[in-house]
C-alpha cells in the first residue's frame, strides 16, 4: 500500500504533507483534513477519474479516524433493471391472476376434501362405497400436498397466501387423520382393497 508524501502525493486530493492518505490498485483511502480532502460534493456511488481510471466512492467516514473516503475501481452493475409504472402494473396484474388461480384451486380442494370427510361411517359402507371413499380421500391428500407446496412458493412474493396456508394445514390434518382411520379399518376388517 502506498502512502501520501512529498514525493508521492495522494492521487485524489493531492495531499503531500503527511501519510494520512493511502492506496493501492484495489482501494484508495483519502483523508478529509483541513488543507487536503477528497471532493466533498461526491455521494456514495458516484465516480471520479484518477490517473485515467474510474473510481467509485463506496464509503465515507471510514478509516481508523473515521475521516476518510473510500474509493474502489468502478464496476458497471451487470443486473441493472429499469423499473417503470407500466412494468409494475404488468407484474401486479400477473400476480393477481396467479392469486385468482390459486384461490380457485383452494376452493376445488375444499370441495374434494369436504366430500372425503363426508364419506360416512366406514362400517356402514358397502365394499364399492369404501373403494370410492378411499380414492376420494387419497385424491384429497394429494391435492392438499400439491396446493400447500405451490402456495408456500407463492407466499414468498405475496403475503395474501398466509391465511389460506393455515386453512390448508388444518384441512390436511383432518384428511390425513381420516386416511389413517380408513387404512386402519381396511387392514383390520377387510385386508388390502383396491
Amino acid at each position: 500500500m502506498q502512502y501520501s508524501s512529498k514525493r508521492n502525493p495522494c492521487p485524489v486530493c493531492g495531499r503531500n504533507k503527511d501519510s494520512d492518505c493511502r492506496w493501492n490498485d484495489e482501494v484508495m483511502f483519502c483523508h478529509c483534513g483541513s488543507s487536503f480532502a477528497p471532493p466533498q460534493h461526491l455521494k456514495v456511488g458516484e465516480t471520479l477519474i484518477v490517473n485515467g481510471m474510474e473510481w467509485a466512492l463506496v464509503k465515507t467516514d471510514a478509516g481508523h479516524s473515521g475521516r476518510a473516503f473510500v474509493f474502489k475501481p468502478h464496476r458497471q452493475l451487470e443486473n441493472t433493471f429499469n423499473y417503470s409504472p407500466h412494468i409494475y402494473k404488468e407484474q401486479k396484474t400477473k400476480k393477481d391472476e396467479l392469486f385468482r388461480i390459486a384461490i380457485q384451486a383452494f376452493e376445488d380442494f375444499l370441495k374434494v376434501s369436504k366430500a372425503a370427510l363426508d364419506a360416512g361411517n366406514f362400517q356402514e359402507c358397502t365394499l364399492e362405497e369404501l373403494r370410492k371413499a378411499k380414492k376420494l380421500i387419497e385424491r384429497a391428500v394429494e391435492e392438499g400436498k400439491e396446493l400447500k407446496t405451490v402456495m408456500l412458493q407463492m407466499q414468498r412474493n405475496d403475503r395474501r397466501y398466509s391465511d389460506y396456508l393455515e386453512l390448508i394445514d388444518q384441512r390436511n390434518k383432518e384428511i390425513n387423520y381420516l386416511k389413517k382411520n380408513a387404512d386402519s379399518f381396511c387392514w383390520e376388517h377387510l385386508g388390502e382393497i383396491e
